[in-house]
């Protein structure tokens, strides 16, 4: 379904605990005349009912994942982040051994 008219935030960017995953840029006083009402960039909010239940980490893998899917944040592997995640199926089967163990 298409909207008419100016585009707005589904969510309240500003509501206390917002999980906000992209913020426009400012516009200037020259720029706001000029823009094109129906392509100006908005506030995209992860949906409140969803945002609250998140635990501070998987709010930062949201936000990471955004970054990573538009472009703001490109992930370039040096050998030892290779090493490090190669490693963690040997870390992961050792904490279970140990976990075993109890």
């Amino acid at each position: 379904m298409r909207r008419s008219g100016v585009r707005t935030a589904l969510h309240d960017p500003y509501e206390e605990g917002a999980l906000v995953l992209h913020a426009p840029r400012l516009l200037s006083a020259h720029e706001q005349l000029s823009v094109d009402m129906s392509k100006v960039e908005v506030h995209v909010v992860v949906d409140p009912s969803l945002a609250r239940i998140l635990r501070p980490h998987q709010r930062e893998g949201v936000k990471f994942m955004w970054d990573c899917v538009t472009g703001h944040l490109s992930l370039s592997l040096s050998l030892s982040n290779i090493f490090a995640f190669l490693q963690l199926p040997a870390n992961f089967s050792t904490v279970q051994v140990k976990s075993d163990r109890l």
